[in-house]
């Protein structure tokens, strides 16, 4: 089964996302910090990480330069609700989209179905 990681400070984000990737068959792993992606990662076979861009501590780019340090890769979606996102940054970190809050998250799940299969 595939598998995914939402990353988000806010639960209630996480949880939306969470149904809704559980009703399309996909194993749903949960963290509210980079910290706590960064320990599931190495722990956990996950295919496809959504992670917000800010957050306290560590924002969504210092996880995914953290797992490329490591060398998981695996793509990645990333959140905000921030028009000025630092977009060169993270296409050079190879981010897979950049999704713009609000959105809808069925939408979301039908890009993440595309690119793990």
């Amino acid at each position: 089964m595939k598998s995914v990681l939402i990353v988000d400070d806010q639960e209630e984000i996480r949880e939306i996302l969470a149904f809704g990737f559980k009703e399309a068959g996909i194993n749903v792993f949960e963290a509210g910090s980079a910290d706590e992606a960064l320990k599931i990662c190495q722990s956990q076979e996950i295919h496809c990480l959504i992670s917000d861009y800010l957050m306290p501590k560590k924002n969504g780019a210092d996880l995914v330069r953290a797992l490329r340090d490591l060398e998981i890769q695996i793509p990645v979606f990333m959140m905000t609700g921030y028009l000025e996102c630092p977009r060169q940054e993270l296409i050079d970190l190879k981010v897979q989209a950049t999704v713009f809050k609000p959105f809808e998250p069925d939408e979301l799940i039908l890009q993440v179905k595309k690119v793990i299969g």
